[in-house]
């Protein structure tokens, strides 16, 4: 799991903390006390979108807890947890009617929490959706993760940054698939 790997943005909240603490004159006392709460809140935090993953990886369990879970992270703002949200795009997909997700409407984030939580976390998973427009062949998650960046972005936002993200792409098979988003 890569969810360690945005560990630098709660150590950069922590040194914030601390300099907030230290510019408003707080004395020893209060400076410590108050970073040592704000600390304590972001472990909390951290613990807690682990123990949601870890409810959504159990085999044991429900589909309603695990939508619960997805959305969950959308409301923690979960950012460590885009890429394993990405990965479970389309695992709410009804396997026994396999176009199901083509009735979606388009605000498919009422059906589908992976794409709730995704909406709610907002720009930080505009990139990880975009590797899924350039690189997958499935339809459902090529689908799914259009919806997801119209909803978070806008058609002609989300245009201006395909276009500048293309001039950073080497890949054409890459970049030719992301050509077909711009409008």
């Amino acid at each position: 799991m890569k969810v360690q790997r945005h560990g630098w943005y709660l150590g950069f909240i922590m040194s914030l903390a601390a300099g907030f603490a230290a510019t408003v004159g707080w004395g020893e006392n209060g400076a410590s006390s108050q970073t040592q709460e704000i600390s304590d809140m972001v472990r909390v935090r951290q613990a807690n979108v682990q123990k949601l993953i870890s409810v959504i990886e159990s085999t044991a369990t429900g589909k309603e807890d695990v939508a619960l879970a997805m959305r969950a992270l959308g409301k923690y703002r979960a950012v460590e947890a885009v890429p394993f949200l990405v990965r479970h795009l389309d695992s709410m997909i009804d396997r026994e009617e396999p176009t199901s997700w083509k009735r979606y409407p388009p605000n498919v984030s009422i059906v589908n929490p992976a794409v709730a939580a995704l909406i709610e976390i907002g720009l930080p998973s505009i990139d990880a959706l975009l590797e899924v427009l350039a690189t997958e062949d499935s339809e459902q998650r090529v689908y799914l993760a259009n919806v997801t960046t119209l909803r978070i972005l806008g058609q002609s936002v989300r245009s201006a940054y395909i276009q500048e993200r293309l001039k950073s792409i080497k890949d054409e098979r890459k970049a030719a698939r992301l050509r077909v988003y711009i409008q």
